[in-house]
């Protein structure tokens, strides 16, 4: 069984376990289908709430770490590979999303407020559930207030 550490003067409690989870994954310490410990053992080992471990659990499922069942447990997998990056598109991508910062910083858009919405975007964007089909952006006429909600189209 793999040791986990939490430093309670580092990250949040949830981003220690999953980075320490993806290392074990990529150093071939855990390989798939190996089990994960319950979240009540994530809890009583680390001293962590439940939550905690769900949120880190839930995160690795998102980006294709882990498989998570009632059944079986929380099971390591290996993610997909990631689409092969378009040349140019990068720093294309990169100057649109400054040219996206810079006006909701004139706007008077908070940090927390882009931060929020950013990672709520990226969360559901790089989910292995995501269809670009079934994803549509609404902002409502507040313009500090992004919801990502997925409809059909």
């Amino acid at each position: 069984m793999i040791q986990f550490t939490i430093d309670p003067n580092g990250l949040p409690y949830y981003q220690q376990l999953r980075d320490q989870i993806i290392r074990a994954i990529e150093s071939g310490q855990l390989q798939p289908g190996d089990k994960l410990p319950t979240l009540q053992e994530v809890s009583e080992k680390f001293g962590v709430s439940k939550n905690t471990g769900i949120r880190a659990y839930q995160e690795l499922e998102r980006a294709g770490w882990v498989k998570m069942t009632r059944k079986t447990g929380t099971l390591v997998q290996i993610p997909s590979p990631q689409p092969t990056e378009m040349p140019g598109q990068i720093p294309k991508a990169m100057t649109l999303i400054q040219q996206a910062l810079a006006l909701l910083f004139e706007a008077g858009t908070s940090a927390d407020h882009v931060n929020a919405a950013l990672a709520r975007i990226i969360s559901e964007r790089w989910s292995p559930d995501y269809s670009e089909s079934d994803c549509v952006v609404l902002v409502q006429d507040d313009p500090f207030n992004v919801e990502v909600d997925l409809a059909d189209v």
